[in-house]
């Protein structure tokens, strides 16, 4: 399967981390993953409570300076 990854990147609005992550979820079949980057430390809390919302499992969470990325499974 293809690495699916979403950038949110200079993105400074969490609605639009919202939509992303909702994107994502849609394009990624069951058992798949989907990775997310963004720069906002706001987005990034948001993400997670997405995922946890949703019942995805976060595989890896890196975040690195100003930079940040997430890898979720969809199950």
């Amino acid at each position: 399967m293809d690495e699916l990854r979403f950038s949110c990147i200079g993105e400074s609005c969490v609605t639009e981390h919202v939509v992303k992550f909702r994107n994502a979820y849609v394009k990624t079949p069951h058992g798949g993953f989907f990775i997310i980057e963004g720069d906002n430390p706001d987005g990034l809390k948001e993400i997670l409570q997405i995922a946890k919302f949703m019942g995805t499992k976060v595989e890896y969470v890196k975040n690195e300076g100003n930079k940040w990325e997430v890898k979720i499974v969809k199950e």
